[in-house]
């Protein structure tokens, strides 16, 4: 039995060695994402030995777009890097669509494109398989149709065939470039944190590698220097496949103009201060959202949560926010609440005539004494929103940003401000700036905005006026039930 030399990047090892039930690996172009995938699957077969039954091989899928281009990627890996003396006539089988590894345990791999009519029925249908294989998900450009990308329903139909093999911990890894920020591997995949996918699946787990741009010290720089002379002319592009970010892609133009990464975003993920105010702020038509933080003593806004989830509000509060609340990293944290949102949360809702959002919210903050919560609206009208949401980014608190988001908690806020929450525009360049287009990322984006302007009077320009609010018994009495665990 032959032996070969593999020597992998820190990223590379801790995600072949990753337990998660979904592993994720990205990078920009030749970081090695592909053989990292290939060794993880030698490692993950000899991890799944005192599974197997004497004799019984590891099975494994390999899917991307299409069977021609894993001809151009996996099997070259396999065959001209990993492998440069493979014996291929006596291991491939079936024009490269089966191969065998004379390992121990030895492997069965089965490769096959999505193009193919039957893929979709071949998975569900696919038994013994200890791994499954999502290489390339994202796709190389729009107009580069031979690298198309993986679909989220073969993603679902895989994830949900790794998990049904008996006695074998299930495995879905997936490698790809950066996407753009509506792409579903980074709604999916990329803004969640690391961990459990959901609070309802604690079992299914998920954790996510960045190979940073240079970890590859055998890739030349020529190749490194040639795909920098390829992209330095598209500006998303070039995040991408150089320096490994994902980009904002949209066909309008965004609302948020003023708003800039390097200077509202913190360097390094942020943590509530215990005895500072909090807030949350909502947004809950149809795709109820939140967003969580405090306000410092100088009225720096500090913006710690984005949460989507739920079918109304009621459910986002009792299924994502109370359960964060009580979290250790909010736990005793917070000495007052307010509570704010969009004014048309004060209509009645539409599953409920008879109440409203901005009701639905009071009534489940109000401490159990009898202490009332107060919903405080944001402005009437788009234009003193988006006006309110300009100003309050404009602004500096003592040489900062009056405005700092955190970079963990917040990646579906940060990617709408920095374009995917936008204005439509006709193909003729007329961009229609009376409302945002609704997408997934709009709905928390129109909360932070409404947020801010609440948050932010002292700076807004005018248009609306509302009396300021001081902390009240009320909001004592529920900070303190947040910090009892009551």
């Amino acid at each position: 039995m032959q032996t070969y030399d593999f020597w992998p990047t820190p990223t590379q090892s801790a995600y072949i060695q990753s337990e998660a039930t979904i592993s994720v690996i990205y990078s920009n172009m030749g970081e090695g994402k592909s053989l990292a995938s290939i060794a993880r699957i030698f490692y993950h077969a000899a991890a799944m030995k005192p599974h197997l039954r004497p004799g019984q091989h590891f099975g494994v899928i390999i899917i991307r777009d299409t069977h021609q281009n894993i001809l151009h990627s996996v099997v070259k890996s396999w065959t001209q890097e990993w492998f440069p003396a493979f014996p291929m006539p006596n291991r491939w089988r079936n024009d490269y669509k089966n191969l065998f590894i004379d390992s121990d345990p030895p492997i069965d791999i089965e490769l096959f494109g999505i193009d193919d009519t039957a893929a979709l029925t071949k998975l569900q249908g696919a038994v013994g398989v200890g791994l499954i294989w999502l290489e390339e998900c994202v796709p190389y450009t729009d107009s580069f149709r031979s690298n198309a990308g993986i679909s989220v329903d073969t993603y679902n139909a895989a994830l949900v065939r790794c998990a049904r093999q008996q006695g074998l911990p299930p495995s879905l890894q997936l490698s790809f470039n950066p996407p753009d920020e509506e792409h579903w591997t980074w709604q999916r995949l990329l803004v969640p944190p690391d961990g459990p996918v959901s609070p309802e699946t604690p079992l299914i787990t998920k954790q996510v590698f960045k190979i940073q741009p240079g970890e590859n010290t055998y890739l030349s720089q020529e190749a490194r220097q040639a795909t920098k002379a390829a992209y330095m002319h598209d500006q998303a592009a070039y995040a991408r496949f150089v320096l490994g970010e994902t980009a904002t892609r949209y066909p309008g133009k965004r609302v948020a103009t003023n708003f800039n990464p390097d200077w509202h975003v913190a360097k390094r993920p942020l943590d509530p201060v215990e005895g500072w105010p909090g807030w949350i702020s909502f947004d809950s038509w149809g795709h109820p959202a939140a967003v969580m933080g405090q306000q410092a003593p100088n009225g720096r806004v500090i913006v710690l949560d984005a949460i989507t989830g739920g079918e109304d509000v009621r459910g986002l509060i009792h299924d994502y926010l109370f359960p964060r609340l009580q979290s250790p990293r909010w736990l005793k944290k917070c000495r007052s609440w307010r509570y704010l949102g969009d004014v048309s949360m004060q209509q009645p809702d539409q599953s409920n005539v008879s109440t409203s959002a901005a009701q639905a919210v009071e009534e489940l903050f109000a401490s159990d004494d009898g202490m009332l919560a107060t919903f405080e609206p944001g402005p009437t009208g788009w234009q003193l929103i988006r006006d309110g949401l300009l100003y309050a980014l404009k602004w500096t608190v003592g040489g900062e940003p009056a405005v700092l988001i955190d970079p963990v908690h917040c990646k579906g806020l940060i990617a709408g401000l920095k374009g995917a929450w936008h204005y439509s525009q006709n193909k003729a360049g007329v961009v229609n700036y009376s409302g945002a287009v609704k997408s997934d990322v709009s709905h928390v984006s129109d909360a932070f905005a409404n947020g801010m302007c609440v948050l932010s009077p002292w700076r807004n320009p005018g248009g609306w006026t509302r009396k300021r609010h001081g902390v009240n018994q009320g909001s004592k009495q529920r900070a303190l039930s947040y910090a009892t665990g009551d």
